[in-house]
């Protein structure tokens, strides 16, 4: 049985020029660029962690990342 996909949002505030170009880089491998610090996929609940665990590896001591799941249900109840 396959694991459900949930539309997982990524959206991050890195000061450093080179962190933040590492790690749209490595968002974009599986994510699609929506605006220009936020990624949107499809992906498991278990890539999404892995995802986030790589990409906390770029981030500066104020830098922060968001990781927000969205379920069917809540894509339904959404605007956009």
């Amino acid at each position: 049985m396959s694991r459900p996909l949930h539309l997982f949002v990524f959206c991050y505030d890195v000061a450093k020029d080179s962190a933040r170009a590492r790690l749209a880089d490595l968002l974009l491998e599986q994510l699609t660029r929506v605006q220009k610090s936020v990624f949107e996929g499809h992906l498991t609940g278990d890539e999404a962690r892995k995802l986030a665990m790589r990409a906390a590896n770029h981030l500066g001591e104020d830098d922060s990342l968001r990781v927000y799941c969205i379920t069917q249900a809540g894509r339904q109840a959404s605007l956009a």
